[in-house]
């Protein structure tokens, strides 16, 4: 080493390794050296050594702007050792003393970070140690954010799952604040591991505190294995709720409900910054930045008491929860369950987000384009889940609308129970938070929000209270061109019955459009108009297909009804969802062959009392040309059916409510409560976010999450 480099100073000593500043005489430059091995290691030449040599070649090949660069990998006299780029000045643990990032910076730091860790992915390194030691920051001439990502001394070659590699003591390697459950357990690791630890690190970036905190390292291993972290949403109210989900996806405590890999969080990052996530709320997050940076540094400790009973309290809308592990919220963290929640906005049209295909409204929030997260493993009902799952207080003034599409109304079949109350406060509808439905909504419906009352001739004439015939159903989205439901022919006997009614099995009072047999609704848009390339099979959908989510409650004299379709302009293609009387539900997708046929594929699912509240989704693939029905029920409980699907479906521009003067089977009878239709189909982790959502809101046992 003496031949080339100059040592100048000592940068820092870890656990494998000690780094020197110095001075490469060949090349005129300043570098960074580390000493990976002594000289009787090197020469020893068994497995780990030959590992570490192996993987230090590679890190020498890696080359990537949000990494450190590794010039040079030699040995001399006292060992072996590798150059790198020198990066001097802040690092992320310096910047983060300051306080948390604005959103901006924020953006651009998780970007970076997730793109290296891709770039490192891809080539088989895992870095087992983020932390924000370890990442350099420097802001540029522009303004622009830089982050390097440094110190792969705890690397290991191969992304597939290995054990924890520990030093001669035995002691596991990495740190402790940031470090995933599976490397406390010993367990196998994959690239998942890396992208809890980032999770770690963008909490503490948003919040100005570590999610697993604790006296003693023994409370910080507690709070990591049993999931003790205070849901980011309470913690950053300023910070819009998808960017906090997100987040908090990153550090589910199994590996199977992360992000499937860095590709699939940096996909889902970029797609919330083109939906304009990123855009609104940097001026609050300015604002309250200081106030969060004076309260951070104050010491937490792992509460101790259980967590609370199942039922009782609700997660916040779309939090992503762990399938197991008991999991309590640190102490004076949480909002507790009392009357103070805090106040939900109004969900008249001009507070809604006005564009649900993301263009914004005038100088307001934008409503975000459909976000695509990886496809996770989606297990059946587990009824020997061993612990309780953490919950928390999700605002009680959330209401049952669903992200994107059509709303299903829900009620009382015919001759069920009357609502308790019928004055104007006791019937007012729950309101609904600004981001519960997921980004990308095209059509919403919701019982009781913007009906329209029958008048003479169809007309509408007032907007519709208990006991009137509904017309007209608003379309809440907010998208250009909206589209109302409405009554067939705008005939009386087509109109359904709006009612107001408190059920046992719900948590909160609903309005619910009730249909009897031969009334029928449909919303339509000319297959000609611009707005049509949008609708589900469009020329405009980002990804073909559709996810269809509703709410409601059969009434079943008959052996079957059908819930809802739909459908091609020339009624040519068309997919449903019908229930039965024997608690079947049946999801149906068919096509014309263009040879006189039919293509019909369809699927069954039991189980789930069609006669009580359930909630429908519906997600047709055409890419893999799967359909998947998933039904959740008032007590819990849920099913899922997966079925071959046709290829080449038209655009679907109807949804229909029954029809008029045909059979009963193809007919609705019963309550519909909200119906949202969404163009593109939803992977597993949003499309169970969005159901649970739903679930959390209306039903007083939401069952869990997977």
């Amino acid at each position: 080493m003496a031949g080339r480099y100059k040592i100048l100073d000592s940068l820092a000593a870890g656990g494998v390794g000690e780094v020197y500043k110095a001075f490469d005489t060949q090349l005129d430059r300043y570098v960074a050296i580390k000493r990976l091995l002594s000289r009787e290691e090197t020469e020893r030449g068994d497995n780990s050594s030959s590992t570490l040599k192996k993987e230090a070649a590679s890190l020498a090949t890696l080359q990537h702007p949000n990494i450190v660069s590794v010039y040079d990998l030699s040995s001399d006299d006292t060992g072996m050792f590798i150059v790198m780029e020198l990066l001097e000045g802040d690092t992320l643990a310096d910047w983060l003393q300051r306080g948390p990032m604005d959103l901006n910076d924020f953006k651009e730091f998780a970007t970076q970070t997730l793109e290296g860790t891709l770039s490192a992915h891809q080539v088989n390194i895992l870095h087992r140690d983020l932390k924000p030691e370890n990442i350099k920051m420097n802001r540029l001439p522009g303004g622009r954010l830089q982050a390097k990502i440094v110190d792969f001394g705890l690397a290991r070659m191969s992304y597939a799952a290995r054990k924890q590699t520990e030093d001669q003591s035995g002691n596991v390697l990495g740190s402790i604040f940031y470090m995933a459950p599976e490397q406390l357990l010993r367990k196998s690791l994959d690239g998942r591991t890396d992208l809890y630890s980032l999770g770690c690190v963008f909490y503490q970036c948003l919040s100005g505190r570590k999610p697993f905190d604790g006296e003693t390292v023994r409370n910080v291993m507690d709070a990591h294995l049993q999931h003790e972290v205070p849901d980011l949403r309470e913690v950053c109210p300023h910070v819009p709720g998808p960017i906090c989900e997100w987040v908090m996806w990153m550090i589910n405590l199994e590996q199977v409900h992360r992000p499937a890999n860095a590709r699939a969080a940096l996909d889902h990052l970029r797609a919330l910054v083109d939906a304009g996530w990123f855009a609104t709320g940097t001026p609050e997050a300015t604002a309250v930045a200081p106030i969060l940076a004076a309260t951070s540094t104050a010491p937490r400790t792992p509460a101790q008491q259980p967590g609370p009973a199942s039922g009782n309290v609700r997660p916040p809308s779309g939090a992503v929860r762990p399938p197991s592990g008991s999991v309590r919220p640190a102490s004076g963290t949480v909002r507790p369950v009392t009357g103070s929640q805090p106040p939900v906005r109004a969900t008249s049209a001009t507070q809604r987000p006005a564009s649900a295909l993301g263009r914004p409204p005038g100088g307001t929030q934008r409503q975000p384009e459909p976000v695509e997260m990886a496809v996770l493993a989606e297990p059946e009902d587990d009824a020997s889940s061993k612990k309780k799952i953490p919950v928390w207080v999700y605002p009680a003034a959330a209401v049952v609308l669903v992200g994107g599409g059509l709303l299903l109304f829900s009620g009382g079949k015919k001759g069920a129970a009357s609502p308790t109350s019928t004055s104007a406060t006791s019937n007012a509808l729950v309101e609904i938070p600004k981001d519960f439905l997921q980004p990308g909504c095209i059509l919403h419906y919701r019982a009781g929000e913007k009906n329209e009352a029958y008048g003479e001739q169809g007309k509408a004439i007032k907007l519709a209270e208990q006991g009137d015939r509904v017309v007209i159903a608003q379309d809440l989205a907010g998208n250009a061109g909206t589209i109302a439901m409405s009554a067939v022919d705008r005939k009386m006997e087509n109109c359904p019955k709006y009612a107001f009614e408190k059920h046992n099995d719900l948590n909160v009072g609903v309005g619910m459009l009730h249909f009897e047999y031969g009334q029928c609704m449909s919303s339509r848009i000319d297959s000609s108009k611009s707005e049509a390339k949008q609708y589900p099979f469009g020329s405009d959908a980002k990804k073909k297909g559709l996810t269809a989510i509703a709410l409601l409650r059969p009434s079943l004299s008959e052996s079957e009804v059908r819930c809802f379709q739909l459908r091609s302009s020339d009624g040519k293609a068309f997919v449903e969802v019908r229930a039965s009387a024997n608690n079947d539900w049946r999801a149906k997708a068919q096509l014309q062959d263009g040879k006189g046929g039919f293509i019909t594929k369809e699927g069954k699912l039991g189980g789930r009392d069609t006669k009580k509240f359930n909630l429908i989704g519906l997600s047709w693939d055409a890419t893999t040309n799967k359909i998947v029905m998933a039904v959740r029920s008032h007590d819990g409980g849920k099913s899922r059916s997966e079925f071959d699907a046709p290829k080449d479906c038209p655009p679907l521009t109807e949804v229909r409510i029954a029809e008029p003067g045909n059979t009963k089977s193809s007919q609705f009878s019963g309550d519909l409560v909200e119906f949202a239709l969404w163009p593109f189909p939803m992977d597993s982790e949003m499309r169970t976010a969005q159901e649970m959502k739903f679930a959390e809101l209306y039903f007083k046992n939401p069952g869990k999450r997977w």
